[in-house]
């Protein structure tokens, strides 16, 4: 079975690669909110979250977490980091 690169059909896709990656990764709260509102109305958020948190995952266990990965799946870096199992 073909896996489907959910990220060709995200909200968060631009006209040009690299569109929103200021907005996605950037600290600043408006451009993060702006970033958010994108991710409540997409229809593959699920996806991009559990390709972040297995990415995150991964990350943790080789002792490498980063606090600054972006905007994922509706979640800011803080968010996922709290959702990691303990």
């Amino acid at each position: 079975m073909k896996k489907i690169r959910w990220w060709k059909l995200g909200a968060c896709v631009g006209d040009e690669p690299g569109d929103l990656t200021d907005l996605f990764f950037s600290e600043d709260k408006k451009k993060r909110a702006r970033a958010l509102a994108l991710c409540e109305r997409c229809g593959v958020r699920e996806a991009c979250l559990n390709d972040a948190m297995e990415a995150l995952d991964v990350l943790e266990r080789a002792g490498v977490v980063s606090n600054d990965e972006g905007i994922f799946g509706g979640t800011t870096p803080e968010e996922r980091l709290d959702m990691l199992p303990s």
